[in-house]
């Protein structure tokens, strides 16, 4: 049994609750959640848009639409696309976003975190960018190639 998560004081939302979650490092979940609104409160008067309204769009540009499972024939590997549960895909692309973020602030240490998440998701929405945009399409590029190979799973 899954435990549930509450949803955020602000946006109502469980899916900003999560992300919120990931990003956290030794309980600091108010220190968090006080910088992510600031990031959504920069948007908002920079873009006149909700703050909330960029975060779905950047998910929504992440959820995968399938998952390759590797399959074994004979001495080579062959990557099978298959169905993904519809529950499952907003999780996933909330750990793409959060492994951006993460490398983000792994190559630009000095950099606060307010901008380093404003960055990745506005690259994300605005312009396309992002390296786990990147990781989807070669995902889909992988999936088309051996397209040919759907039968084999079960």
């Amino acid at each position: 049994m899954k435990k549930s998560v509450k949803r955020t004081n602000i946006f109502n939302c469980k899916l900003l609750k999560k992300f919120i979650n990931h990003l956290m490092k030794k309980g600091k979940r108010q220190k968090i959640e006080k910088i992510v609104y600031k990031v959504f409160m920069a948007i908002q008067h920079t873009y006149q848009l909700s703050g909330l309204l960029f975060f779905y769009e950047g998910i929504r540009l992440l959820l995968p639409a399938f998952l390759l499972v590797p399959y074994k024939m004979g001495a080579t590997t062959i990557f099978i696309p298959n169905i993904l549960l519809c529950s499952k895909k907003p999780g996933m692309a909330l750990h793409a976003f959060v492994a951006s973020v993460n490398l983000a602030k792994n190559t630009n240490s000095n950099q606060k975190i307010e901008t380093i998440i404003l960055e990745t998701l506005l690259y994300l929405v605005l312009e396309k960018q992002n390296t786990s945009l990147v990781k989807k399409y070669q995902t889909l590029e992988i999936a088309f190639t051996n397209r040919k190979f759907v039968h084999y799973r079960w």
